[in-house]
C-alpha cells in the first residue's frame, strides 16, 4: 500500500518477498490468497473493487478469500526500522511509529482533547501538556457538553415543531432558546486579549473597572470567568458598554459563584426589560451579597420596573437601586409605591433622576409612598417631568418627610 505515513525505511534493500507487488512497498496489513500470492490488504481490495481476479495470475478472487499473513512475516515487517520525516529521528520500529507520531514527535501537529467541545487549539505534541493546563474548554467541559447537547435537542424540537405545524409562539420560543444557547457557546469560545490583559492587572478581591471599553455580549464570558469567578471582584463597573439581554444569563452564572461583590454597575447598556427580568429573578432568590445595583439608561420600561418591584419584596441585601434616565413613567412609579407601602424591603436609596416621563400624575403616589414607606430613606428625582405646581404639591404633601426626596 502506498502509505501516507510520514516515515522512510532506513534499509533501502528490503527483501522483495516482503514487498507488495501492487504498490512495490513493504506490506501494510498483509493478506494471502488461495493462489498463494500476497498483497497489502488495501491494495488488493482496491483492485478487487474493479476486477474479481488475482492481479498476479488472474484466478477468480474475492475479498472473502483473503487470509491474514502468517505471524512471523508480520513480525518481520513490524521490526523494520524507519526514519520520521517530521523530526528526522531514526531507528524507530515501524510497529511503534504511530506511538512516536502521536506521543513523541516534537513536530507533529495535534489537536486538543477538547476538540470535541469546540476547542480550536492545534500545536506540537510537546506543547499539548502545557496547553491542557490552561485549556478553558476542558475546564468548562461539563457546561459545554450540556450546552452542545441542549443545542442538538433544540434543533430536533424545532424540526419536529415545524413538521407538525406548532403554534407560532412555540416555534418562536424554541428559536429564541436556540439563539441563546448558540450565543453562550460562541461566548465561551470568544477571546479578547486586551480585555484579559486589563483584568489581569487587578488583584483578587478588588474593585474592577471596565467602564467605556466598547465591550460586547461576547466579552461577558471572559468577564465572568476572569473577573467575577477567578478574581472574586468586590465591585464590577460595566457602565457604557454594549451589553444586551443576551449576556445576562452568563453574568448571572458568574454572580452565583461570587460571594464578595457588593456593587454592580450596568448603567448605559441596552439590556432592556428582558435582561432586567432575568436579573430580577436572580436577585429575588437572595443568593448574592450585592448591596448596590445600578441600571440607569438601559431602556427600562414600566414592565421592567414591575419585575424589579416584585424582586424587592424578597431580596434582603440591596440597599441602593439606580434606575434613572429610563423610559418608564407614572405606571412604573405606581408599581414601586405599591411595594414600598405594603412591604418592608431592604432598600434605603432609590434613584430615579432625569425622568421626564414621570409627571404630575405621580405626585400623590410619591407623597403616599414616602409618608407610608416601611424602609425607604431617600429617593432621587432631579430633573423629572414635574411642573412647578407639581413640585409645590410634593413639598406641601411631604411636610416633615420632605428631606427624603432630592429634587
Amino acid at each position: 500500500m502506498a502509505t501516507s505515513f510520514k516515515f522512510e525505511y532506513m534499509n533501502k534493500n528490503i527483501d522483495e518477498h516482503l514487498k507488495c507487488p501492487i504498490c512495490k512497498s513493504p506490506f501494510i496489513d498483509p493478506v494471502s490468497t488461495p493462489c498463494r500470492h500476497a498483497f497489502c490488504r488495501q491494495c488488493i481490495n482496491d483492485k478487487l473493487s474493479n476486477k474479481s481476479s488475482c492481479p498476479e495470475c488472474n484466478q477468480s478472487l474475492s475479498s472473502k478469500d483473503l487470509s491474514p499473513m502468517v505471524i512471523f512475516i508480520c513480525k518481520m515487517l513490524d521490526d523494520l526500522l524507519v526514519k520520521c520525516v517530521n523530526c528526522e529521528q531514526t531507528g524507530i520500529k515501524r510497529s511503534q511509529f504511530d506511538h512516536h507520531l502521536e506521543e513523541v514527535c516534537p513536530k507533529t501537529l495535534v489537536s486538543c482533547s477538547g476538540a470535541d467541545i469546540r476547542c480550536p487549539w492545534t500545536g506540537r505534541v510537546n506543547q499539548l501538556k502545557l496547553h491542557k493546563v490552561s485549556c478553558d474548554y476542558e475546564r468548562l467541559r461539563t457546561i459545554l457538553t450540556e450546552l452542545i447537547s441542549e443545542n442538538e435537542t433544540l434543533k430536533e424540537e424545532k424540526y419536529l415543531c415545524e413538521k407538525s405545524a406548532c403554534s407560532i409562539e412555540g416555534t418562536t420560543a424554541i428559536a429564541q432558546l436556540t439563539k441563546e444557547v448558540n450565543f453562550m457557546l460562541d461566548s465561551i469560545c470568544h477571546r479578547n486579549e486586551k480585555l484579559e490583559k486589563t483584568i489581569k492587572q487587578f488583584t483578587k478581591y478588588s474593585p474592577i473597572d471596565l467602564r467605556l471599553q466598547k465591550l460586547t455580549d461576547l466579552d461577558m464570558g471572559i468577564i465572568v470567568q476572569k473577573a467575577i469567578i477567578d478574581c472574586q471582584c468586590t465591585v464590577l463597573e460595566l457602565k457604557g458598554n454594549m451589553f444586551s439581554d443576551l449576556s445576562i444569563p452568563i453574568l448571572i452564572h458568574g454572580l452565583y459563584n461570587n460571594t464578595s461583590m457588593t456593587k454592580l454597575n450596568l448603567n448605559h447598556n441596552p439590556i432592556g426589560d428582558t435582561g432586567v427580568r432575568l436579573l430580577a429573578e436572580f436577585f429575588a432568590m437572595d443568593n448574592t451579597n450585592i448591596e448596590k445595583l445600578y441600571l440607569g439608561n438601559i431602556n427600562l420600561t414600566d414592565q421592567g420596573v414591575y419585575y424589579l418591584a416584585q424582586m424587592l419584596i424578597n431580596n434582603r441585601t440591596l440597599k441602593a437601586l439606580g434606575i434613572f434616565e429610563n423610559p418608564f413613567g407614572d405606571q412604573g412609579v405606581k408599581e414601586l409605591a405599591r411595594v414600598f407601602t405594603q412591604h418592608k424591603t431592604s432598600l434605603d436609596y432609590l434613584y430615579m433622576d432625569s425622568m421626564n416621563s414621570i409627571t404630575d400624575a405621580s405626585v400623590d403616589v410619591i407623597i403616599n409612598m414616602l409618608n407610608n414607606t416601611q424602609s425607604l430613606q431617600k429617593i432621587g428625582m432631579r430633573n423629572c417631568g414635574f411642573s412647578t405646581h407639581g413640585v409645590k404639591r410634593l413639598k406641601e404633601g411631604l411636610g416633615k418627610n420632605l428631606s427624603q426626596i432630592i429634587f
